[in-house]
């Protein structure tokens, strides 16, 4: 798979199975085993599947604009977006390796991977329990993406800025839940497995509560 946005633009992912390579033209290519998390400035790079059922969780940060106005941008005049110093490092993070960050009494745990204050977007994991849930709360300026790897539950989200009713949808293997800034949301979980997400807030900031949690304030 091989990553054509904006110079302005930042790819996120994480292997979540098997084991990938990550190649960028003049640069050393990189093996990703599974639990490996990476920001790539720029794009113009691929990942390449190494295994059998490696499977790779993706987001982009744009500058801006949506990521399909960025795509139709770089298809009428792919010359004017092209780039050729990248504009940051590309970061590779072994997830196992941050800080363990646990509160409620060991029923959640979260792995912040990414989370530089110019990263555009932190990156990290989150693990539940089954009957661990989130309370409603809301995220001022920061959206919050959450890709379900594993879960059994319900998000609970706001319709619109300030709303207070808050409609359900389930959220199962493979679901991907967007909040937006500002909106309330809260998760109620289904009482029979675990949840284990790929997070990201864009901007960073909201994941730092775990650290205050995680020390007991």
């Amino acid at each position: 798979l091989t990553s054509m946005t904006g110079q302005s633009d930042i790819a996120f992912g994480v292997v979540v199975a098997g084991t990938a390579r990550l190649d960028a033209p003049g640069e050393k290519a990189d093996v990703l085993p599974a639990w490996t998390a990476f920001r790539i400035p720029g794009g113009g790079a691929s990942i390449v599947a190494l295994s059998g059922g490696t499977r790779v969780v993706f987001a982009v940060a744009t500058g801006g604009a949506p990521l399909v106005e960025a795509k139709s941008a770089f298809e009428r005049d792919a010359a004017a977006l092209a780039w050729t110093t990248r504009s940051a490092p590309i970061t590779v993070v072994d997830v196992a390796s941050v800080p363990d960050l646990s509160w409620a009494n060991g029923a959640a745990h979260a792995r912040v991977a990414i989370d530089a204050a110019d990263a555009r977007a932190s990156l990290g994991v989150l693990l539940m329990s089954p009957d661990m849930q989130v309370a409603q709360h809301q995220h001022e300026s920061s959206w919050e993406i959450l890709g379900a790897l594993r879960a059994d539950g319900t998000m609970r989200r706001g319709q619109a800025k300030a709303s207070k009713e808050l409609a359900s949808s389930e959220v199962k293997d493979g679901v991907m839940v967007a909040v937006p800034s500002g909106v309330e949301h809260a998760f109620v979980p289904g009482g029979t497995r675990p949840l284990v997400a790929v997070q990201l807030y864009v901007p960073p900031g909201p994941e730092q509560r775990f650290r205050k949690l995680a020390a007991g304030h």
